[in-house]
C-alpha cells in the first residue's frame, strides 16, 4: 500500500482519537464517555460512520455501552466541507467528460447551482432538447476520493490489528473492512443505481400508489445519474388529515412493497430516507433514490424470513434455529454454547419492537461465536427507516403489527406451497 497516497493529517486525526478514548478498551463506558466517542467519529466522515455501524451488531468487539450509540449514527453525517457545491468548473468538465460532448449538446438547459444534496453527489436540474425535464445527480469529485483514502486507511489499521503478534487476528477485521470497501464503492458505481431503480420499477407495478423514477440511461454513468424530474411535495409537507383511508392505503402499501423486496425479491433498498421520498397531489408515493441496493439470495432471505417470523411470534425455537443457522459457523459448537445462546436469545425477545429483538439476536449470536454477516446491520437500519417513513405518512398505522400480519400471510403461502414428501416409516 502506498503510505504517501494517504495524507498524514488524516492518520493523526485517527491515532488522536484512539489515544483520547483509549480507556473505552476495557469495556467501561458512561453515556458521555459514548455520546464524545460517536461524536468524533462522525466528525471523521461516512466511512468511519459506516464502519462504525457495521460494529453495532458484534457484541463480541464491540463494548455492550456502545452498541446503541453505533447503531444509532447516521452514514449521512458529513463533514461540513463536503456540504458546499463543487465549483461549476469542475461539474461542468465532469458532465462533459461523461457525455463525451458538450453540457449544451446534451442538455437544452442545465442549472448549474445545485437544488440539493444527496449522498456522495448534487443535484442539478435541467431540461433535455426533447423537452423533458430531468434531476442529474452529479458525483463530487473531493466525496470520492476522500472515501477511497479513508478505505485505504481504515485497511492499514485492521492490518495492524490482524497481525499474527495481535488479538485481533481472530476476528479478521481486515476482512470486515474490504467488506464495507465493496459496499461503498459499489455505491459510487451510479450505473448500479440506476439499474436497481429500473429493476425496482418494474417489481413494484402491482402497487398503483408506489412510483419511482425513471432512469434516462443515455445520460446515465458511473458518477452522473439522469433521472425524470421528482413531482410532489416532500413528506413533512402533507397537508392533514393524516389518518384518512387514503392515508392508511398509501403507508400500507409501502410497507408491503418493501417488505417484499426484503422476503420475496431479494433487491433490498435499506435506506428509504423521508427526505428521498415525495408525495403528489394525486396520493402517490415518488422513490426518488435507489443507493446502497443489495442483493440477497433465495437462501438468505428465506432463513431471514424464518428469524423474522420467529422475533415476531416471540418463538425462541424458530429464533435460536434461523440465527444458527444465519450466522458463520467457523468450528463445533456443544450443547452448551447452544444452550448459552438461546438463554439470551430469550431475554432478547422481551424487547418491543422487532428491530431491537434483531439487533440483540445478532449481538448475542456474535458473542456465541456464530456472527451474522456484515450486511446484517442495514436490515436493521431497513426496518427502522421503513418504520419512520409509515408513521410520517399514517401515525395511526401500528407497524410492528403490519409487519407480523404480513409475515404470517407469507409464511402461511410458504406452508401451502411446500411439497410434503411421506416419511419412510409412513410409508
Amino acid at each position: 500500500m502506498n503510505l504517501s497516497a494517504i495524507p498524514i493529517q488524516r492518520h493523526k486525526e485517527i491515532t488522536l482519537l484512539f489515544l483520547k478514548h483509549a480507556s473505552l478498551r476495557n469495556g467501561m463506558a458512561d453515556e458521555a464517555a459514548a455520546i464524545s466517542l460517536t461524536r468524533d467519529i462522525e466528525s471523521l466522515g461516512p466511512v468511519f460512520v459506516h464502519a462504525a455501524r457495521l460494529f453495532s451488531m458484534r457484541g463480541d468487539l464491540v463494548p455492550e455501552a456502545l452498541l446503541d450509540h453505533f447503531s444509532a449514527m447516521e452514514p449521512q453525517s458529513w463533514v461540513t466541507e463536503f456540504q458546499e457545491p463543487e465549483h461549476s468548473e469542475t461539474i461542468e468538465q465532469l458532465v462533459e467528460d461523461e457525455l463525451g460532448k458538450k453540457i449544451s449538446r446534451g442538455f437544452a438547459t442545465f442549472d448549474i447551482q445545485p437544488s440539493g444534496f444527496s449522498g456522495s453527489g448534487q443535484i442539478h436540474d435541467a431540461t433535455l432538447h426533447d423537452g423533458r425535464k430531468v434531476r442529474v445527480r452529479i458525483q463530487r469529485p473531493s466525496i470520492r476520493q476522500r472515501i477511497v483514502k479513508d478505505l485505504d486507511c481504515l485497511a492499514e489499521i485492521a492490518a495492524f490489528i490482524d497481525h499474527p503478534s495481535g488479538r485481533g487476528q481472530m476476528h479478521s477485521f481486515s476482512h470486515i473492512v474490504e467488506r464495507l470497501r465493496l459496499t461503498l464503492m459499489r455505491e459510487l458505481d451510479y450505473r448500479r443505481e440506476a439499474a436497481a431503480m429500473t429493476e425496482l420499477a418494474s417489481k413494484l407495478e402491482g402497487y398503483n400508489r408506489l412510483k419511482v423514477l425513471t432512469v434516462v440511461h443515455e445520460f446515465s454513468s458511473s458518477r452522473m445519474l439522469t433521472t425524470e424530474a421528482a413531482e410532489g411535495s416532500e413528506l413533512w409537507e402533507i397537508p392533514s388529515p393524516r389518518d384518512s383511508a387514503t392515508a392508511k392505503d398509501l403507508a400500507s402499501q409501502f410497507l408491503s412493497g418493501y417488505l417484499d423486496q426484503l422476503l420475496i425479491i431479494g433487491q433490498i433498498h435499506p435506506e428509504p430516507h423521508l427526505e428521498n421520498l415525495r408525495m403528489t397531489t394525486e396520493g402517490q408515493l415518488i422513490i426518488t433514490e435507489a443507493a446502497g441496493t443489495m442483493s440477497m439470495s433465495v437462501a438468505a432471505r428465506t432463513l431471514l424470513r424464518y428469524l423474522l417470523s420467529g422475533i415476531c411470534e416471540r418463538d425462541l425455537n424458530v429464533t435460536t434455529d434461523a440465527a444458527i443457522r444465519i450466522g458463520h459457523l467457523k468450528e463445533r459448537r456443544n450443547a452448551m454454547d447452544r444452550a448459552a445462546f438461546e438463554k439470551k436469545a430469550s431475554a432478547a425477545l422481551h424487547h418491543s419492537r422487532i428491530r431491537d429483538v434483531l439487533q440483540a439476536v445478532a449481538r448475542e449470536a456474535s458473542i456465541a461465536g456464530f456472527p451474522f454477516p456484515t450486511d446484517l446491520h442495514r436490515i436493521s437500519d431497513f426496518l427502522r427507516h421503513i418504520t419512520q417513513v409509515a408513521n410520517t405518512l399514517c401515525p395511526s398505522l401500528n407497524v410492528e403489527t403490519f409487519i407480523r400480519d404480513y409475515l404470517r400471510e407469507k409464511m402461511r403461502e410458504s406452508d401451502a406451497h411446500t411439497v410434503r414428501f411421506p416419511s419412510p416409516s409412513a410409508a
